[in-house]
């Protein structure tokens, strides 16, 4: 009895992660691409991998053409802030937390601010006259926000 009730465990387990394994990339495929946007009016006319690396880094503060630019991200284990990380910055949230646990601890800076989600992050970049940049998945409306930086 008791080994029958063990291959129902391990089978239970085996099935559970096939669904969360498939659950898991029906989400990320709904966000197969990120796009760093900025306000319409932005003097920015795009940005570079690099561009884009380095603000998130925390290693540049400015634009290329060298207005200060604010950065924002989105909540842990949001489909596009995970997709940004591995796409953009080739890392995982876990290694990102990481990288800027070390940065406030050492001195050298402060994460970006945390928007709840992508409307509010629309609304933010547009919202004053400094420029602000944040990062947005495929599925949500660019209308209304310069494209700096697409990753597909």
């Amino acid at each position: 009895m008791h080994l029958v009730s063990n291959q129902l465990v391990r089978y239970t387990r085996t099935l559970c992660l096939i669904v969360i394994l498939y659950l898991s990339s029906v989400i990320s495929s709904a966000y197969a691409e990120v796009n760093v946007i900025s306000k319409p009016k932005s003097a920015a006319a795009s940005l570079s991998l690099k561009d884009v690396r380095d603000l998130y880094y925390g290693r540049r503060r400015s634009l290329p053409d060298g207005s200060a630019a604010h950065i924002v991200d989105l909540p842990v284990g949001h489909p596009a802030r995970i997709e940004f990380y591995k796409k953009i910055m080739r890392k995982s949230e876990r290694q990102m937390r990481a990288y800027w646990a070390k940065r406030v601890f050492t001195g050298k800076g402060m994460p970006p601010k945390i928007l709840p989600n992508e409307e509010e992050v629309i609304r933010w970049v547009n919202d004053t006259k400094n420029v602000r940049v944040g990062y947005i998945g495929e599925v949500s409306d660019t209308a209304h926000v310069k494209v700096l930086f697409s990753e597909d």
